[in-house]
């Protein structure tokens, strides 16, 4: 998600805040991506601390994925279930919208992307856990 994050919603903010694509609902079109991000994170750095500080036991590794899973269940479930009506809003907008296209395309150009579209970067979190 953090291509979603880094390059796609801070360029869609950027955008807003200079007067274009005012009325794109980020949270329908990055539905609960941050809460992810954010869950995500904080579970890898969990893990650094138990193995840089030599640490790591059986035990240690098996509670800090216990407590990931709780943290993380209901912002991932949360996504997947407004997954698919964010695709079709990121559909329409495409469709209809020669501005968020170009929008789109300035974002493709950035390397953070990976010149990976949004609809790619869309269902990744869904791909990661299947």
């Amino acid at each position: 998600s953090s291509g979603i994050n880094a390059e796609y919603g801070g360029t869609l903010r950027t955008a807003k805040d200079n007067g274009m694509l005012s009325d794109i609902d980020e949270s329908l079109l990055f539905p609960n991506v941050n809460k992810l991000y954010k869950v995500s994170n904080a579970f890898s750095f969990e893990l650094y601390k138990v193995f840089k500080e030599g640490n790591a036991t059986d035990e240690s590794v098996i509670h800090a994925l216990q407590e990931f899973s709780k943290k993380f269940h209901h912002p991932y479930q949360r996504y997947c279930l407004n997954y698919t009506r964010a695709a079709k809003y990121l559909k329409s907008l495409k469709t209809e919208r020669s501005d968020f296209r170009e929008y789109e395309k300035l974002c493709l150009e950035d390397a953070r992307c990976k010149k990976r579209q949004l609809s790619d970067l869309l269902i990744c979190p869904m791909q990661h856990l299947m």
